[in-house]
């Protein structure tokens, strides 16, 4: 083997085996993991036939995260596009049919599929830890003698050069770039020696053994770039088409400037709770070994311990279970965890920490920055970070701005909340977005220069805190946006914030909810279930929540059109309600009614209260005279856990 491609192998094989920390939060200090300590195989959702191709090709802007509610998806295609609307249910519904998608596919068969993929997936998903991955394992196996070259391009780099180049040409763009840029910057800074790895490059390309992998092709600011980018890489493909090519981008954005239809579309799914599970274990176990200086059974066992306690505990909280769809999440997790002995049990709270730590983590970056002067400091990041969140979420339906807009909004901010000069005010916003970029942590750049909150998730919360900052601007909020189904997350999290403050502040808040009046109030109670749903996560004083279960329980026996809604707000996930011992007499009355499909309703409610009285109401109403009546009390006795429910059962 020739020793400037042993170097190189070398370097590919250094710069890969770790796993790159930017946006994770580093609480105490970084902790520098490697690739086989903590890499599990992705699992992605594929069309069977040539449908992404059709889908990439039909022009329309998605602008959504593939992994929300499919509903507000469908909602936001273009009405003047019935193929691509088509093509894109039966892609990414989970309602597809079976001949139209393979889902579950592990991304270590993709390349007994085919030779040349898009791989799409949402921020954090693993998309460049993959594409480090499948370097790391080529440059392993050349090494060896076999296997194919790995050549990994970072697209936001190649487009900075080509910016500075505009008269490169397509076909000649990445060796170009290789040769002026791409190379010396890993090392390789003699000429003589890029010409030698450029000529085995073309050779290895020529042979049909090169694995070409470009990171990133949503992170291209310049729109004209990126077109071009695109017809560099089907060029390669089209004059080469023995080789591997995987091309990453986010969803959002990939519409811009799809590639042809030579490549196979494959879009990262959301971790299964098997993958979720062997994460933790994975991850738990590397910390652990990085923490002791012996590494022994000990360490082992005491890694199962931990990531069995962390995935019960993830397991118990839906809010946090949905969080956990992909690595970088878990990771965030996972370090919550290490930092603060058990996880919240309401779901605000972990957002709350994830937003706290976000921002520690940054504070430790500017540290570590020569140019603190002017910088913000922690409570001003957190004021513009909901102040953007909120205007996001309000003028954005794409949960993205230009850097412009951002920055303005953040400098007029400035201007208004801190007292300080334009000049200043206008450095204070441009360093905000630059340190956010070199980080690349909460709010991220999306590409074409626009930028957008990491997960929406978050977007939501911010905006939350944003709308309950000044409690004359709840009631505007709450008017204008109460019954949007884009509001509802947001209201939700407001209230439980309200709630962490106080519980006079969140049955403030419940109240305001109920002044709020629909048009048809009186006939479906949307206000009424809205602050119940809210009540789930938020505290409050014992007068409101002992109302709201008395509405509850009056609007279930006078109204039986409500009661399958009643009962799946009652089976949200949250906290115990609070309520007084003699609130569900009604319900206990009226499981002795003379109507038999009253009793039955009635029995079905008590299960979800897991109440002493409700309990024993059900054990006695386990001898109805009717049939069906005692099935259904069977089965709201299921869901107490108690020995008592259990031996009446039995």
């Amino acid at each position: 083997m020739q020793p400037v491609l042993n170097r190189y192998l070398d370097r590919v094989i250094k710069d890969n085996q770790t796993i790159d920390a930017r946006g994770v939060m580093q609480v105490n200090r970084m902790i520098e993991l490697t690739m086989d300590e903590v890499f599990i195989n992705l699992s992605v959702r594929m069309g069977r036939q040539a449908q992404s191709n059709a889908l990439r090709h039909s022009g329309i802007r998605l602008g959504i995260n593939f992994t929300e509610e499919t509903t507000s998806v469908f909602d936001s295609l273009n009405s003047d596009a019935p193929l691509a609307n088509s093509l894109f249910r039966s892609l990414f519904s989970d309602k597809a049919s079976a001949s139209d998608v393979e889902t579950g596919v592990s991304t270590d068969t993709l390349w007994t599929r085919h030779n040349a993929w898009v791989l799409l997936g949402d921020p954090g998903a693993g998309k460049t830890t993959l594409l480090k991955h499948f370097a790391l394992q080529s440059a392993r196996e050349c090494k060896k003698g076999t296997g194919f070259l790995p050549i990994l391009i970072p697209l936001r780099l190649l487009a900075a050069e080509w910016e500075q180049q505009p008269f490169w040409i397509p076909q000649d763009a990445l060796f170009n770039y290789l040769a002026d840029k791409g190379l010396s910057e890993i090392g390789f800074e003699q000429v003589c020696e890029r010409k030698e790895l450029l000529e085995i490059f073309r050779k290895g390309i020529s042979e049909g053994r090169a694995l070409l992998l470009f990171d990133g092709l949503d992170e291209q600011r310049n729109a004209d770039v990126q077109r071009k980018t695109v017809a560099a890489i089907e060029s390669l493909l089209q004059k080469h088409s023995g080789n591997r090519f995987l091309v990453s981008s986010r969803i959002i954005g990939y519409d811009a400037a799809p590639l042809g239809s030579g490549f196979n579309t494959a879009i990262l799914e959301p971790f299964s709770d098997e993958q979720m599970e062997a994460y933790f274990h994975q991850w738990i176990y590397a910390v652990e070994k990085h923490e002791d200086i012996v590494v022994d059974e000990s360490t082992r066992k005491r890694a199962e311990e931990k990531a069995e306690q962390l995935i019960e505990q993830v397991n118990k909280n839906v809010g946090i279970r949905t969080l956990a769809t992909n690595p970088l999440l878990c990771t965030i997790i996972g370090l919550i965890r290490r930092q603060g002995a058990t996880l919240p049990e309401l779901r605000v709270e972990l957002y709350k920490l994830c937003i706290d730590t976000f921002i520690f983590n940054w504070e430790l970056q500017k540290r570590r920055r020569d140019d603190q002067q002017g910088s913000l400091n922690k409570d001003q990041t957190q004021a513009v970070l909901e102040e953007l969140a909120l205007y996001l979420h309000e003028n954005c339906p794409e949960n993205r701005a230009s850097q412009q807009t951002i920055t303005d909004l953040i400098r007029d901010l400035l201007v208004k909340q801190e007292d300080i000069t334009l000049e200043d005010a206008t450095h204070k916003a441009s360093q905000l977005l630059s340190l956010i970029r070199d980080v690349s942590g909460l709010l991220i750049d999306r590409g074409n220069n626009e930028f957008g909150f990491f997960h929406l998730t978050f977007q939501e919360y911010l905006a939350a805190r944003a709308i309950t900052r000044r409690k004359r601007d709840i009631d505007r909020y709450l008017r204008q946006h109460l019954f949007e189904p884009r509001w509802r997350e947001v209201i939700r999290l407001a209230a439980a914030h309200q709630g962490m403050k106080d519980e006079e502040n969140g049955s403030e808040f419940i109240a305001a909810i109920l002044n709020c009046k629909h048009p048809r109030e009186a006939v479906m109670h949307y206000a009424f279930r809205l602050a119940f749903l809210c009540l789930k996560e938020a505290r409050v004083e014992m007068n409101t929540s002992d109302h709201l279960i008395r509405v509850w329980v009056r609007l279930y026996l006078e109204r039986p059109e409500l009661q399958s809604l009643l009962l799946r707000l009652m089976a949200q996930p949250g906290a115990k309600i609070k309520y007084r011992a003699d609130a569900l007499q009604p319900l206990l009355t009226a499981l002795v009614n003379q109507d038999r499909d009253v009793r039955r309703g009635v029995a079905e409610a008590l299960g979800q209260f897991k109440d002493p009285a409700a309990l024993h109401a059900l054990i006695a109403a386990l001898k109805d005279e009717d049939s069906d009546v005692r099935r259904v009390v069977a089965q709201a006795l299921g869901q107490f856990k108690d020995p008592a429910a259990l031996h009446a059962l039995i």
